[in-house]
């Protein structure tokens, strides 16, 4: 398969049915809610864990986030958030990257500062010890995983924001460091504030065949802030249900038929959940095109002293035939290119 080639490092190994692939959302150094969802986790078989990014920043243990993470002994996979592509590019100095440090202040840096003593950039970068640094230069971009059955699939992409939504995705799957991003946008004459971490809710949904072929899987916009026809179906026409803002919120395909991204930053860092969402091969049906996800959340300690996990399920369609439709729909209404614009969420 041709992302195999582009990834190299994931391999064709056989797992049980029921066995979890789980994916977790922006954490922004909410420890007590990590380890509470990391505990329910693992009364599931599990093959792996991945997790979107966004570690520090915000909330009050960035620096236990941290440890928790590297100490993991399952199997993991982490992929690099905005918060850590502004405090990496804050790191290279004003004269490599003049806005890092100044987005990065925007965004809630003072509790990663804190946590390693610095009252400045400057100050972290002395005082940050080497094993964090070689987590955050290893963070990589994407992560694929497949389930299959005789000639169906069910393709997933892993990322924090999506990807860079003008350029060919398959390229983008050897993005797998910091430096390795560093150097595409380089290549490609890509701004700082044009980095797909930082892509925004209006272009991900206007874009939807930038990854054809994959069910998106990503955080970085706050399932409470989001404005989609997903979110009014809880409540009504024309109006927002916020005790239905802590569920993971599916983007379709137009029509409904099937669904193209889901996000799972449940805002942990504004007093909602941490979310992480299991895919069982079990409980896929390739014939119905329906796959049932395992949710798992637990509260942020913003809103609940006692962080206990909870546990449900969610429903959604896939099909593995939607996209030339895509494609088709995309050609025809897909706004121009020159009102494209990336910001960062609040």
């Amino acid at each position: 398969m041709f992302f195999l080639y582009f990834y190299p490092n994931i391999e064709n190994i056989i797992m049980a049915k029921n066995e979890y692939i789980w994916a977790i959302g922006d954490i922004h150094g909410y420890a007590a809610s990590l380890r509470a969802v990391l505990n329910k986790i693992g009364e599931y078989p599990t093959r792996r864990i991945i997790f979107l990014g966004d570690y520090i920043d915000r909330g009050p243990e960035p620096r236990e986030v941290l440890d928790t993470v590297i100490a993991l002994s399952e199997e993991k996979v982490t992929l690099l958030g905005e918060h850590e592509y502004m405090m990496l590019s804050a790191l290279e100095g004003e004269n490599i990257q003049p806005k890092a440090v100044l987005e990065w202040s925007k965004h809630g840096y003072e509790s990663t500062l804190k946590a390693f003593d610095a009252s400045d950039v400057e100050t972290l970068k002395k005082n940050i010890e080497s094993k964090y640094l070689q987590f955050f230069n290893s963070l990589a971009l994407f992560h694929t995983e497949t389930f299959e059955k005789g000639d169906k699939q069910f393709n997933l992409l892993f990322s924090h924001a999506g990807p860079f939504l003008e350029n060919p995705l398959d390229e983008q799957f050897a993005i797998r460091s910091f430096d390795d991003l560093m150097g595409y946008m380089r290549k490609k004459e890509i701004p700082f504030e044009g980095c797909c971490l930082l892509n925004n809710d209006k272009l991900l949904q206007r874009n939807l065949t930038a990854w054809d072929g994959y069910l998106l899987v990503h955080g970085h916009i706050r399932t409470q802030y989001r404005q989609n026809r997903n979110r009014l179906q809880y409540s009504g026409k024309g109006k927002f249900n916020f005790d239905f803002s802590d569920i993971p919120n599916p983007l379709y395909y137009p029509g409904g038929a099937a669904v193209a991204a889901l996000d799972i930053d449940t805002g942990v860092d504004v007093g909602g959940k941490l979310t992480a969402v299991g895919f069982c091969y079990d409980n896929i049906d390739f014939r119905k095109g329906k796959i049932i996800i395992k949710v798992v959340q637990a509260d942020s300690s913003r809103r609940s002293r006692n962080v206990n996990a909870i546990v449900f399920d969610l429903s959604l369609p896939f099909t593995d035939e939607i996209g030339w439709l895509g494609r088709l729909l995309n050609r025809l209404f897909a706004p121009s290119k020159k009102s494209k614009k990336n910001t960062q969420k609040p």
